[in-house]
């Protein structure tokens, strides 16, 4: 792992100390899982390059759109426990609830709104989260959290209130280990087949009104949380065998549905990957308000998701340093990687595979 160092300041590491192997936890969602994976290779960046740590510091100067924000964090950082981090999520029991609430919840929305709509600005760097102990020290305007997993939004926000927080739901698969707490919501027939990559995870049936049902619950408490969007993983699911016989159609018509849902409660929401469903679709960009995207120097497309840029809607592009357990394609040079990202002018980091505090700020590079 890296050694601690100033997050406010640029630093070497030696890449021997940056590419530690990281296994992800097969209970953590977070990265979009591959087919395939290529070896990860011998890395040939320089021997020393920009990194973020850890480490919380006493200040911070931060970017947050137009303006420059300061504050100070505690360098203890108490964080709450993983019991006390987990939200209650209401859940769904029953088919004939799950039909009424799907009906209803547009309908309602006005009356939850809590929040605006957040037009997401290009340029504000992010910090992408779903594991391990939270670092809020990290110089980013932009934080994506797995509020079960990780912290909470006020934690997030507690330096600075502009702060904004994507929030992960993953929309297209279950974890299957009890470590999200409507589990038992899901009717046996609603679950389909293992993830590939993934232990633990099953594919659910996104045609069900179940399943519609238990997300919108899962959105809702996004809300009551103070997220101020979605990243909504696993959007891809009929590119899988899930079991469900899913088309490009059924993913068309979830998309459509969940990301109506997300803006009717007041949050905005991203596309997860995706690329090549817009590339066919481009009124699909409509919906989103940016984009997640996962590995595309190493997949060779990040020009897919060039439409975002050219709409004023941010990319916020994460390339891997490990393959984890398997689920994640690693570059092999994260400066050449990060020259790409820049060069899209996308919002880029390195991370590793378990997407724990740990990245590398493409931006700060300058390349």
């Amino acid at each position: 792992m890296a050694a601690a160092v100033d997050p406010n300041q640029s630093h070497t590491v030696p890449i021997a100390s940056v590419y530690t192997d990281r296994k992800h936890s097969s209970s953590t969602p977070g990265s979009l899982p591959t087919a395939q994976t290529k070896a990860s290779g011998s890395i040939t960046s320089p021997s020393s390059f920009a990194v973020h740590s850890n480490t919380p510091t006493t200040s911070f100067t931060e970017f947050n759109s137009s303006e420059t924000a300061t504050g100070t964090t505690s360098a203890s950082g108490n964080v709450p426990s993983r019991t006390a981090q987990i939200a209650t999520w209401s859940g769904v029991t029953s088919a004939s609830t799950a039909t009424a609430t799907v009906k209803t919840t547009t309908e309602t929305a006005n009356e939850s709104m809590t929040n605006s709509l957040w037009t997401a600005p290009i340029g504000s760097g992010w910090q992408w989260q779903l594991e391990g102990t939270l670092d809020i020290a990290e110089v980013a305007a932009v934080y994506d959290i797995d509020v079960q997993a990780v912290s909470s939004v006020a934690k997030v926000k507690a330096i600075d209130p502009k702060r904004k927080v994507i929030c992960y739901v993953n929309v297209g698969s279950l974890e299957t280990d009890n470590s999200r707490p409507d589990q038992a919501q899901f009717a046996a027939a609603d679950l389909g087949n293992a993830y590939p990559g993934w232990p633990n995870e099953v594919f659910v049936n996104i045609r069900s009104p179940a399943v519609r049902a238990i997300m919108i619950e899962r959105f809702r408490d996004m809300l009551a949380a103070g997220c101020d969007a979605i990243e909504p993983d696993n959007m891809d699911s009929y590119t899988f065998d899930s079991g469900f016989g899913l088309t490009e159609a059924d993913e068309i018509d979830y998309i459509t549905w969940f990301t109506t849902e997300i803006h009717a409660l007041g949050m905005a929401v991203g596309s997860k990957n995706g690329g090549d469903l817009i590339e066919k679709n481009v009124t699909l960009l409509q919906l989103f308000d940016f984009a997640v995207v996962e590995s595309c120097v190493a997949f060779n497309n990040c020009h897919q998701y060039s439409v975002f840029v050219a709409a004023a809607k941010p990319v916020y592009a994460a390339e891997y340093t490990n393959a984890g357990n398997g689920g994640c394609e690693a570059v092999t040079d994260v400066v050449e990687s990060c020259a790409t990202l820049n060069q899209y002018n996308f919002e880029g980091t390195v991370k590793n595979c378990n997407l724990d505090a740990y990245r590398v700020d493409c931006r700060a590079l300058k390349v």
